[in-house]
């Protein structure tokens, strides 16, 4: 160990991030962060050091991506993934086959996140107006596991289901923020996760802590 300890304001840990990348991977890039054997692009609110002065797009830290994510759907009689069960998927009347149908949440697990559930669209087949299948086509956001769902766009409004997985998704592009002209030589002083090379004309940098 070194005399002299890291101290708060002095960098004690250099990664040379060349100019990016738009490769978004939550896990960390730090090697003494993330001892997978596979590191990520997530910088973990590193600060950034411009060798070449230029623009550098952001993704900052404790950004998150789109929560609620659905990724799969209960279309089982009965939900068994409350305590009490409670009743699930009901085939319906007066629909047909079609794809991007919208539906409306109609019973709400209670949750933290303070945005509606909204978005999801599915694609549905139906035969003599009942409908046979349900497949996500639109994932939407904030929903919960154990939402009921009802297809709202089309039929005669009565085919629910239940949600049965959510993810949360890590932030994208969209959620970047570009710092122009940051000058040569010097640290930009907020916290990152990402670089985007996409927006990005410094190069050089290095990620410190």
């Amino acid at each position: 160990m070194g005399l002299y300890r890291v101290t708060n304001g002095a960098v004690g840990k250099a990664l040379g991030i060349g100019n990016g990348t738009d490769t978004i991977t939550p896990t960390s890039a730090w090697e003494f962060e993330n001892q997978t054997g596979t590191l990520g692009t997530n910088l973990t609110g590193s600060l950034i050091y411009s060798g070449a002065g230029g623009n550098i797009n952001v993704i900052l830290s404790d950004t998150i991506g789109v929560q609620g994510s659905v990724t799969g759907l209960n279309i089982q009689p009965t939900f068994t993934g409350a305590n009490p069960s409670y009743a699930g998927f009901s085939a319906g009347t007066g629909y047909t086959t079609g794809a991007g149908i919208a539906t409306t949440a109609v019973s709400l697990v209670p949750s933290s996140i303070a945005k509606s559930p909204a978005g999801l669209t599915v694609d549905i087949t139906a035969t003599g107006g009942v409908v046979d299948s349900i497949t996500i086509n639109a994932a939407g956001a904030n929903y919960n596991v154990g939402d009921v769902i009802t297809i709202s766009g089309g039929g005669n409004k009565d085919c629910n289901f239940v949600i049965a997985s959510v993810a949360d998704l890590a932030p994208t592009s969209n959620d970047s923020i570009k710092f122009e002209d940051v000058p040569a030589g010097t640290i930009l002083q907020v916290a990152v996760d990402y670089v985007l090379a996409t927006g990005t004309t410094a190069t050089a940098m290095i990620a410190c802590k």
